[in-house]
């Protein structure tokens, strides 16, 4: 409440007693009227400008803030949304990878094969038909639920680099090493040493078993030898020739997750290993991580794990 003052009545009539007692001036003989100082002139004004509502230049500035706010919070907001998706793909592979040690527990130690996993994985193509999962050894094993066989950062990938929907019915390969009979190919045939058995696996926490695989050849990363998906299974070729096999443009991990500065050739992946656990690698570790112990001492005998 602000002051009152006081003046003499002048030749103005005399301020009724009721309104002097509701000011709480009422003390105030009848010689006397109140006048408004400037606090209270000035209290007024502000409430007059709460009437009258913002102006147009106070609207602006409050938007222009909230515009800044928005743009600082957006790069954080769109790194924790790629971490949510890459986290359910990584719980899916964990769920596969979960699904194919029951396979083998119930199977004599043999893992499914890379090429029946899926049905008619040998088809080009095969990750887009949805009748493969059916199909596959693996689907009574994931309770035949096919939105464990797919990743969203990979649907967004395909749509981004086609431009156009496309049906995915699975977004995860298998290492081609697990191929009942061994893994033939005419170069880099490890059939002889490695049978893709559970039992041959000396250090589980090291191999690959399922992991994600782009869907082209990104310009640029031909030194990670990245074929485009063709199938569900993933074959890294010879391990004695780490940078080709054959002069084949070989296959390897994904990098289409949290990709730096956006360059989805140096991405990442997941991969599930056959202990079961399941972490974040680079396309350039494609070889280390998915070639069987036994078969990297094939080639170097005196290889002492580190």
């Amino acid at each position: 409440m602000g002051t009152v003052s006081v003046r003499p009545r002048g030749s103005g009539s005399a301020w009724p007693a009721a309104v002097r007692a509701r000011m709480g001036i009422a003390g105030l003989h009848d010689g006397m009227e109140p006048t408004m100082t400037a606090t209270m002139m000035s209290a007024a004004a502000a409430r007059d400008r709460l009437r009258r509502g913002f102006t147009l230049i106070e609207l602006l500035v409050v938007v222009a803030v909230i515009g800044v706010l928005v743009a600082m919070l957006m790069p954080t907001l769109a790194s924790v949304r790629n971490k949510a998706v890459m986290l359910r793909c990584k719980q899916s592979l964990g769920t596969i990878s979960a699904a194919a040690m029951v396979y083998a527990s119930e199977n004599k130690g043999q893992f499914p094969s890379a090429n029946a996993w899926v049905g008619s994985n040998n088809m080009p193509f095969c990750w887009q038909d949805i009748r493969n999962l059916t199909n596959g050894t693996m689907w009574k094993y994931l309770g035949q639920e096919p939105r464990v066989y797919q990743c969203d950062a990979f649907a967004k990938m395909v749509r981004e680099r086609r431009k156009t929907a496309v049906t995915i019915a699975s977004s995860y390969v298998m290492n081609q090493y697990f191929t009942w009979g061994g893994w033939k190919r005419t170069t880099g045939d490890d059939s002889d040493v490695f049978k893709g058995s559970r039992g041959q696996v000396l250090f589980p926490a090291r191999l690959g078993l399922f992991t994600e695989q782009n869907i082209r050849e990104f310009a640029g990363s031909t030194k990670y030898y990245n074929r485009y998906m063709e199938d569900l299974a993933l074959g890294v070729g010879s391990y004695a020739n780490p940078a080709s096999d054959a002069g084949d443009i070989l296959e390897a991990l994904g990098s289409f997750h949290e990709p730096p500065g956006g360059d989805i050739a140096e991405g990442f992946c997941n991969v599930a290993f056959c202990d079961g656990h399941v972490d974040r690698h680079h396309p350039r570790e494609s070889k280390e991580i998915m070639t069987p112990e036994v078969v990297k001492r094939k080639y170097f005998p005196a290889r002492i794990p580190k």
